[in-house]
């Protein structure tokens, strides 16, 4: 018996038990019994799926589909029954809710494959074929008239009342196509289903609606697109030649250029389904004939390895290593033709992330690939990526300037004759608001030491004694991050941070000495937390148009000035190790810059000073360093007291780094003769760094 009350629940969990249960107790009768409940099915079928009324409770028709799915997938359904669910399933491919929808394509699927096992009639040729395409080719383009007068007249039906839309009354852009995702699912789930019987049903109509659905406004409808791309590449090319009947090498043609569009797709989901489909297409192909379509997919695959979506990174990754195994690199310069301006239209890509992902790539050229194949487009590069290093977002600042140290390096003389814009860019980025695009300046400018030598040096020297004092300038009111002004605020959850004390707890991430402070939304917490600008969760950089210009654009501020002493302390690090004689002789003025504690984020500016300290200190040498050393234990100790766990850990790091170097015995002789009460707490950090010992 089935449970029919079960089958009609409002949990889907209900009516996949009941479906499941029933069809469970179907395989194990007898001929009898199993005839009995197979004209059960029938029936409850039929009174699931009948006629679509104003009232109806679409739970019904979905439980009856989800029981006739369930029997074919177990193979308890004969040619008629199978024929009876087929119709029943099609019908539903329009109704009005999308998981009816959906399970009236997932049933097609099964009854198809169900069909093959007992040789009946094909589904798809018999029954939805033309109700699929009808519901793809119909569905393309939406009636936006008609759609925003039905809108507008049910936004003036809740201006009386005054009454919230329901989620069904608010047009999104994902919204307003019918049944065309859900046809589009459709197919691709008989295809799956049947396997390499569909290929003779991989007509010219087909693929000319597949192709308008990946050029289709609504991502959804795109993704979906290349799924079955990814789908019908490996089927095609599994059928055996002489039953086929497709013209494969017209088709390859055709696919290949479908499935490349995809791989620059703005939205991370649609490339990543995409990329699905190029690796399916790809290994399909036989392996002497791949060559012809690697000017199409080299490109955009070896881009998205850099891509900062994790899944579409790591599955272009393994895509390469599969399809080019070794021979990356003599294929990059076989087709650097097809790659270089492929990196250079990316470059000017609207979407931030793409254009970050660009730069990485136009640094790999330039470190891995042989400079004869690359040196006629060093030109064009540098300046793409001095266009770059003028973004407005600071994820592709970042990755400009990392490509442009490199480039220097590979080019020297290609590159000279922009040194004095070069210089410029790096000095403004060594003092940028954010840390990660100082410290990238700083190693750029030291590329650029490393490769132009004294002349260079000089220059950086000057700049290091200008920036390195600069934090005692800075006003009481520090910033932070304050150049990520511009960016959207919808999707933001509230923030929390600690309350009390204003004058003790200057910013959030630090947390109190005095157990009293309460930890609250930071808009309870005063002015400083409240009414100011949030940024989307959906990516660590700021949501901003592309476009051009100079450095001075108008979301950003000047630097702070302890953002300048900063970037000063990791350009510091960079001269270490080619000029250690020199930059032992500013040791005194980093120092002196510990001592600067008057402003709210000197914390974050110690926090930098003690993790590049052991790096100089190890590049200039123990005995050059020894006699600057007792000027850093008072602000040492200072740091691994203070609040701020960051500029605590920071200090206990260097503190077991310097141990190391110079010997946890000598370290801990010069604190006891600069000041006793110092060693208990450089010994806890020597032990720690010692394994607890």
């Amino acid at each position: 018996m089935i449970d029919v009350q079960l089958l009609w629940s409002t949990r889907r969990m209900d009516r996949e038990r009941a479906s499941a249960t029933a069809a469970a107790a179907a395989a194990e009768a007898d001929a009898e019994a199993k005839a009995e409940m197979l004209a059960e099915v029938a029936r409850v079928l039929e009174e699931s799926c009948g006629a679509v009324a104003a009232d109806e409770v679409w739970e019904r028709r979905h439980g009856g589909l989800l029981l006739i799915a369930t029997f074919a997938s177990r193979g308890l359904l004969g040619a008629e029954a199978i024929g009876a669910g087929a119709g029943k399933a099609t019908a539903a491919l329009t109704h009005p809710e999308p998981r009816v929808r959906e399970q009236a394509g997932n049933t097609l699927a099964a009854l198809a494959a169900a069909a093959l096992g007992v040789g009946a009639p094909s589904v798809y040729r018999t029954h939805c074929r033309e109700a699929i395409l009808a519901g793809i080719r119909d569905n393309l383009e939406r009636a936006e008239d008609a759609v925003e007068a039905e809108l507008e007249e049910k936004l003036k039906k809740r201006l009386q009342p005054k009454k919230p839309l329901g989620v069904d009354e608010i047009l999104h852009q994902s919204a307003g196509w019918k049944s065309l995702e859900s046809s589009c699912k459709a197919l691709l789930e008989i295809a799956k289903a049947v396997g390499t019987e569909f290929a003779p049903d991989v007509t010219p109509e087909l693929l000319d609606l597949i192709t308008r659905t990946l050029s289709h406004t609504n991502r959804f409808v795109r993704e979906t697109g290349f799924q079955i791309c990814a789908e019908l590449s490996t089927l095609v090319h599994e059928c055996p030649l002489d039953t086929a009947d497709v013209d494969r090498a017209a088709f390859d043609a055709t696919m290949s250029g479908l499935v490349a569009t995809g791989l620059a797709d703005n939205w991370s989901q649609v490339r990543m389904a995409a990329s699905v489909a190029a690796r399916k297409f790809l290994l399909s192909v036989p392996a002497e004939e791949r060559a012809q379509f690697y000017p199409l997919f080299l490109p955009p695959t070896a881009l998205n390895r850099y891509y900062v979506a994790e899944g579409v990174r790591l599955y272009n990754q393994a895509t390469w290593r599969e399809v080019v195994g070794d021979g990356g690199q003599q294929l990059v310069e076989e087709h650097i033709g097809s790659i270089v301006p492929f990196y250079l239209s990316q470059a000017d890509a609207a979407n931030h992330a793409v254009r970050e992902a660009a730069c990485a790539c136009i640094a790999e050229l330039g470190l891995k690939v042989r400079p004869e194949a690359v040196a006629p487009y060093v030109a064009q590069m540098l300046a793409v990526l001095l266009e770059c290093f003028r973004d407005e977002s600071w994820p592709v600042r970042d990755a400009a300037c990392i490509a442009l140290g490199r480039f220097i390096q590979g080019f020297p003389e290609e590159a000279r004759g922009r040194l004095p814009e070069l210089y410029e860019l790096f000095f403004n980025h060594v003092c940028d608001n954010i840390w990660s695009v100082r410290e990238n300046a700083a190693v750029a400018l030291g590329a650029v030491v490393q490769t132009y030598g004294d002349e260079a040096f000089a220059l950086v020297e000057a700049k290091v004694r200008e920036l390195l004092p600069a934090a005692k300038e800075q006003p009481a009111g520090s910033k932070k991050n304050a150049n990520l002004t511009n960016t959207t605020t919808f999707g933001v959850a509230g923030s929390f941070g600690w309350a009390g004390d204003e004058d003790a707890v200057q910013f959030a991430d630090q947390a109190p000495p005095a157990s009293t402070k309460r930890f609250v939304p930071l808009d309870k917490v005063g002015p400083a937390f409240s009414d100011q600008q949030m940024f989307s969760c959906g990516s660590l950089a700021p949501k901003l148009k592309r476009k051009g210009g100079c450095m001075d654009c108008g979301y950003l501020r000047p630097p702070e000035p302890w953002e300048r002493s900063d970037g000063a302390v990791y350009l510091l690090r960079e001269l270490a190790t080619g000029h250690p004689e020199q930059v032992a002789a500013l040791l005194p003025a980093l120092a002196d810059l510990t001592r600067v504690r008057h402003f709210e984020h000197h914390y974050t500016l110690l926090e930098t000073v003690w993790k590049q300290l052991p790096t100089v200190a190890a590049a200039v040498g123990k005995k050059r360093f020894k006699p600057s050393l007792e000027p850093f234990l008072a602000p040492l100790h200072y740091s691994l007291l203070c609040p701020n766990q960051l500029a605590q850990h920071a200090a206990r790091g260097c503190v077991a780094a310097l141990a190391k170097l110079l010997g946890p015995s000598i370290l801990k002789g010069r604190v006891e003769m600069a000041d006793p009460r110092f060693v208990d707490a450089f010994e806890a950090a020597i032990a720690d760094g010692q394994g607890g010992r």
